[in-house]
């Protein structure tokens, strides 16, 4: 009897695992980690063999960053990517650069004014890195997970241009597929759609949560099942965008609640909020 209701309960812990089988028991090839940043960014990508960094959150969270890399025995990272130079992207990332060995810099067109930008070239040069600013598509391959970094295709926007020439970032793991989105908005957003004839299963939802039309035409492109949204505790949720999400199907997370993992194995994407 006792072996019959220990059987019951872990089929529904395992129902609970957002797609079939138990999250836990998933020998996953690629994780990644989507930092609790507040309205900022910050995501690890993380096989046997590698990590990527992408965008590093505010200056004040460079901290939590490096404590996690440390304490998960990462010691260096073999890309960074700075999407974008708003503080909530570039803010931690001198911190970082100069407690962990980075090989590479990707990083947008551009320059800024801010004071956290300052400190990320400073510290570039300081630990003697030459970050490659991203002007094609730009692809490379680390145990079987393949990037592709999608630069702005205006040299200069009319409107939020800091914003619309963020970098976007794909990542491909066998039949798995994951899009980082950065801050764009909707000029940018119909860009990326006309030019895109692929599908993914995940999607970082662009800038923060904030309800863009364009959004709904990402979502018919690329039919996600999940969308994560990266805002802060005390940001009241755009309905509009919540509703549009649910709308096409998408499972949506929220960084504002706690750190979100991603589990996959090749294919299957197991999704879970994450306390640690």
């Amino acid at each position: 009897m006792k072996i019959k209701i220990c059987a019951v309960l872990l089929s529904i812990l395992c129902s609970l695992s957002f797609m079939a089988g138990c999250a836990s028991e998933i020998e996953e090839d690629v994780k990644i980690y989507c930092f609790s940043a507040g309205k900022a960014d910050a995501f690890l990508i993380s096989t046997d063999n590698s990590n990527v960094l992408i965008d590093c959150a505010e200056s004040g969270f460079g901290d939590s960053i490096v404590n996690y890399l440390q304490s998960n025995n990462v010691n260096h990272l073999d890309y960074m990517i700075v999407t974008n130079f708003n503080k909530e992207h570039v803010g931690g990332a001198a911190k970082v650069i100069n407690a962990i060995r980075v090989d590479n810099i990707l990083q947008t067109r551009g320059e800024s004014d801010i004071t956290q930008y300052d400190k990320y070239i400073q510290a570039t040069r300081d630990n003697n890195i030459t970050p490659q600013t991203v002007k094609e598509n730009y692809s490379f391959t680390l145990d079987e997970v393949e990037y592709t970094i999608i630069p702005p295709q205006k040299e200069v926007y009319d409107e939020n241009d800091s914003e619309n020439s963020s970098l976007i970032v794909s990542v491909k793991y066998k039949d798995c597929s994951f899009l980082f989105t950065s801050d764009i908005m909707d000029e940018a957003i119909k860009e990326f759609v006309d030019s895109n004839n692929e599908k993914y299963d995940f999607l970082k939802v662009p800038y923060h949560g904030d309800f863009q039309p364009a959004v709904e035409d990402l979502l018919v492109n690329i039919n996600p099942k999940y969308a994560l949204i990266t805002s802060s505790a005390d940001e009241k949720m755009d309905d509009a965008l919540t509703s549009v999400l649910k709308q096409y199907g998408a499972s949506v997370y929220f960084t504002k609640r706690a750190p979100v993992l991603l589990k996959c194995d090749g294919e299957t994407i197991y999704m879970s909020y994450n306390p640690n």
